[in-house]
């Protein structure tokens, strides 16, 4: 069995495969975060077989897993035991790169949870008082393009995938993730900022801005963490982490325009 071991914030998962030019492939293209320690606080093993055997989920190979667990798309299917710190991916030859590095996001997201982070999609910037804003929403709404027009103003800490953890007083901690377009980048330290504003993106022929209340606020920051397991005790933790990081922070709904500069949205 090969390993490597990925540390995504404080916490590290090993990925443990059969398949050497899997493990390999994800040694490079991960190689900022692998770190060479036995220690892990989750395992992934990454099964290459013929998914076309498995035509109904019930004959998946997933024996002491919850159903609530398990991904599957006909195409790959993992599970993740919150107990034992185990999860487990059955993908195809042709797909094994990609799909592993997509139910590592999701692996990612539940051991998040288990730390009092999230896995949260967004393009998040700073100003230089270390003003953290936050821009979400589902993919193609334009947060890449967002991140773009604003990057005159505001430095880009992300557009895509960050953990962010609550450090009190409206601050958060907000690490980068290995799941990004770029993977040339070298990997940062956690940094802590003072969040000044979420805002859920709209397209929209003017700019326009409509504060949330905090209900609508928590259920919009929900619906965009990654991969969000849906289990009742989590979706309970899952609550409690939203409602500790929106709590007096303003949230909106940001209709944009194309080229919107950033001092358009602080009217």
């Amino acid at each position: 069995m090969h390993k490597v071991v990925l540390k995504i914030s404080n916490f590290q998962i090993a990925l443990c495969s059969e398949a050497a030019g899997l493990v390999d492939n994800v040694r490079e293209m991960f190689k900022n975060y692998t770190v060479d320690d036995e220690h892990f606080d989750a395992v992934l093993q990454v099964d290459i077989t013929d998914m076309r055997q498995y035509v109904r989920e019930e004959a998946l190979p997933f024996p002491g897993f919850s159903k609530d667990t398990i991904h599957t798309n006909y195409i790959y299917a993992g599970a993740y035991d919150p107990t034992s710190k185990k999860a487990k991916l059955l993908t195809n030859t042709s797909n094994a790169y990609p799909f592993t590095e997509e139910y590592l996001m999701v692996l990612t997201s539940y051991v998040c949870l288990d730390f009092g982070k999230v896995l949260f999609h967004c393009a998040a910037l700073c100003n230089d008082q270390n003003e953290l804003f936050l821009f979400y929403g589902p993919s193609g709404i334009g947060k890449s393009t967002t991140a773009r027009n604003f990057s005159k103003d505001l430095h880009l800490i992300s557009d895509d995938l960050v953990i962010l953890e609550p450090a009190g007083d409206g601050r958060l901690k907000v690490y980068k993730t290995p799941f990004t377009r770029d993977k040339s980048n070298d990997k940062e330290n956690e940094q802590t900022y003072i969040l000044k504003g979420l805002y859920r993106i709209h397209q929209g022929a003017e700019v326009q801005k409509e504060e949330m209340g905090k209900t609508e606020a928590v259920l919009s920051f929900l619906g965009n963490i990654w991969a969000l397991h849906k289990h009742p005790h989590l979706l309970r933790r899952y609550l409690a982490l939203g409602k500790d990081i929106v709590e007096g922070v303003p949230t909106y709904n940001l209709h944009l325009k194309k080229q919107t500069r950033f001092e358009e949205i602080l009217k």
